[in-house]
Order: structure tokens, then C-alpha cells, then sequence
């Protein structure tokens, strides 16, 4: 083993003698990247955040080079994150988000063996279908709470009358809650439905 493999650690310091990569992660926002981007830089790797805003501001502070990119509909996106990779000689690509993770997907850039984590084509098919996703787990033996893909036939009594409620009713796609509603009544199932 040469000097630097993990085995030759001393004991609790395997972390350390693992070889520093440069990372490239990729986020609509700054804030829920920045303790991930400085524990990643504290650990030894070079680490650039490219925040895809739509602003142009660039900073290094606490080891992390933080630069706003192109907006994540932009098409001009792909060829900046084309230039920072070379620049910077990235070895790893780690989108933060269901949606920058999407973007990169249907990209397919030149850099795509470097994307973390890798997906095949049905993960990546999971991703964008939550209820597939949970059909996945379950038919793997993850116990799931009782659901059912909604028709447009589907009225709040007898969706109540079959589940129960509360309900928690969601949309197929959606980050961060924005397409979550808990209904207490069949009138707030109804509500619900109209929006999810």
C-alpha cells in the first residue's frame, strides 16, 4: 500500500489520508451549501460553489471559492460550468438539487462521468416521479404509508372514504414542500386536489 491509502491510517484519521478531490457543487442558493462547502474544504478538498442565480458575483472566503452562475434555465448554464471545470481542473460534479441534478441529466455534458452521485437511466427516472420512487422502496420492503396515484375521476369523499384522513397530498414533483397539503376535511381534500 503506498503512503497515502487509508490503510496505513492511524486509527479515526482515515478521513484525512484519503487523497483531496476538487469539487464542483452546484445549488440554486447559498445558504444550505455553505456548511457542506466549508466541512468539504476543512476535510482537504478544493472546493467551488457555483450558485446558478442568474447574478455575477465571485468571493474565496474559509478556503471555498463561491461564484454566482447563469440561471438554472439559462442555456448559456452548461458552457460556464464548461469553463470552471477546466479552469479549475474539477474532478467531481455535486449537484445539490432535484432540479440542478435534472438540468445536468438532460444536458448530458462532456463532463458527465464526473457527476456525484451517478445515476442510471431508471434512478434517474425515480427522481422525477416520487410515487414511483415510493413503489420502488415498497416493492423492496420499506414500509410506505398507504397511497394511490390520483385520476382526474377522483373526488374528495371517496378518496377520504378509501385512505382516511388526515390525508397528506402531494404532488408527483416538487422540492421543499411546495406542492404539500395535510387536509383534516373532505373540503380541504378537495382543496387540496385542485392544487397538487
Amino acid at each position: 500500500m503506498s503512503p497515502a491509502t487509508a490503510g496505513d491510517a492511524a486509527p479515526g484519521s482515515a478521513a484525512r489520508c484519503r487523497p483531496a478531490r476538487r469539487l464542483l457543487l452546484i445549488d440554486e442558493g447559498w445558504a444550505q451549501t455553505l456548511p457542506l462547502a466549508l466541512a468539504l474544504a476543512a476535510a482537504g478538498h478544493a472546493v467551488t460553489v457555483a450558485t446558478a442565480n442568474g447574478a455575477g458575483a465571485r468571493c474565496r472566503r474559509r478556503g471555498v471559492d463561491w461564484r454566482c452562475a447563469p440561471a438554472l434555465a439559462d442555456p448559456a448554464l452548461i458552457g460556464h460550468l464548461d469553463r470552471v471545470i477546466a479552469a479549475a481542473a474539477i474532478e467531481r460534479v455535486v449537484p445539490l438539487t432535484e432540479a440542478v441534478m435534472t438540468r445536468l441529466w438532460a444536458a448530458r455534458p462532456t463532463w458527465e462521468d464526473r457527476l456525484y452521485p451517478r445515476a442510471a437511466a431508471w434512478q434517474r427516472r425515480l427522481v422525477g416521479d416520487k410515487l414511483a420512487m415510493v413503489e420502488h422502496v415498497a416493492a423492496h420492503g420499506v414500509a410506505v404509508p398507504r397511497q394511490r396515484r390520483l385520476a382526474d375521476a377522483d373526488d374528495p369523499a371517496s378518496l377520504a372514504r378509501a385512505l382516511g384522513l388526515p390525508l397528506v397530498i402531494k404532488g408527483a414533483t416538487g422540492v421543499g414542500g411546495a406542492r404539500v397539503h395535510i387536509a383534516s376535511t373532505r373540503a380541504e381534500v378537495g382543496a387540496a386536489l385542485a392544487t397538487a
